[in-house]
């Protein structure tokens, strides 16, 4: 099924059943697909469940101007309005653990669970800060930076590029203190995009939670596990 939204089709699914409705936000570059066997577990559940693909990912169209994270945000807000939602559950991996801090406030959330949650500002590595310093020495000099940016930088388009690195740059550390709901965080070990810090940081963050972490597994630590 699809929605409109500045203009964009944006897909979700949705299955209707019993209870609060259970919501899941995948993680960037990812779509409903990665999140298919946490919708079978609710599903077996009984559940109701609403997963949306954040555009361009999944069969979502291409985004006409670049986003910022206010605007998946809000994104999300339409769909559950659409939907006659205000209370939900949240199931969220990477880029939607930075969704649900926008989104927090604007819905009633009784329970959340995320796992691989991207948004928390931590030390960067020696490595990082010596790329960024040569990528701002490079523009300064206007040389070509192209080959500086991450992989997943560089195999976006203009407009993707620009909504990357506002999101990036967005972190969710405040909105993250005002989350209230009981909280778990399920973490990877060897979780290389959101180190087992970013875990630690944001159980500090958050009030009522929890952190469990799981053995041998790493970013999709819910699949890796599975």
């Amino acid at each position: 099924m699809y929605f409109r939204y500045k203009e964009i089709d944006v897909f979700y699914q949705r299955k209707k059943g019993e209870g609060t409705p259970v919501l899941l936000l995948h993680g960037w570059g990812c779509s409903h697909k990665t999140l298919q066997s946490v919708f079978d577990f609710y599903a077996s559940l009984g559940k109701e469940i609403i997963v949306i693909d954040f555009p361009p990912f999944g069969n979502s169209y291409e985004l006409k101007e670049p986003f910022k994270l206010e605007d998946y945000a809000l994104m999300t807000l339409s769909l559950l309005s659409l939907l006659g939602i205000d209370k939900v559950e949240i199931f969220a991996h990477s880029f939607g653990a930075r969704v649900v801090a926008l989104i927090n406030e604007k819905v009633t959330v009784t329970r959340l669970v995320i796992t691989g949650g991207a948004g928390v500002k931590t030390r960067k590595s020696l490595k990082t800060k010596c790329k960024i310093l040569s990528y701002k020495i490079r523009k300064k000099l206007g040389l070509s930076t192209k080959k500086l940016g991450s992989t997943d930088y560089q195999a976006l388009n203009p407009t993707m590029q620009k909504t990357f690195v506002s999101v990036v740059n967005r972190y969710t550390d405040e909105e993250l203190k005002r989350i209230t709901a009981p909280t778990l965080l399920i973490w990877g070990e060897n979780d290389k995009e959101t180190p087992l810090s970013s875990a630690k940081k944001m159980k500090k963050l958050i009030g009522c939670c929890e952190l469990i972490t799981l053995s041998g597994c790493g970013h999709f630590a819910f699949l890796d596990d599975s």
